[in-house]
């Protein structure tokens, strides 16, 4: 399982947006166990799961998490096997109020970019790939 082309290295938060959806696997973004957490800074930020992402707060977690971040380290190396099951999950049918999740999580993708000045052609189309695949995989 490869989880992006991301070499193993410490980023500057502003080389790791921009390089988010174009070289970074989506799973590395809605998953919330694929991640090590600083306590002391999700209690200094007041993080939460907020409903406002209902389907997607692992993700929206992440990208608050790492709004105002410095650096981040990132590993490519899958560390356990995560196993999707599609029949009866949450992801197997329509839910109301899907595409507004996702346009939710979208747009901190988005201010990522333009808070750290990377919101490029290559950004662009990599976001809006991503958010029009998500909406059409949430309706098959």
């Amino acid at each position: 399982m490869s989880v992006g082309t991301l070499e193993s290295r410490v980023y500057p938060m502003s080389e790791f947006a921009a390089a988010l959806l174009t070289q970074a696997n989506i799973g590395i973004i809605s998953c919330i166990g694929n991640k090590l957490y600083r306590t002391e800074r999700i209690r200094e930020k007041a993080l939460h799961f907020d409903r406002k992402y209902r389907f997607n707060e692992d993700g929206a977690f992440f990208l608050e998490y790492v709004t105002d971040a410095e650096q981040l380290c990132f590993l490519n190396e899958p560390f356990y096997k995560y196993l999707i099951r599609t029949a009866g999950s949450t992801m197997s049918s329509y839910r109301p109020r899907m595409f507004s999740t996702i346009i939710n999580t979208r747009e901190l993708i988005k201010e990522i970019y333009l808070k750290y000045d990377v919101w490029g052609n290559e950004q662009q189309v990599a976001y809006y790939r991503e958010t029009l695949g998500l909406m059409l995989n949430s309706l098959i």
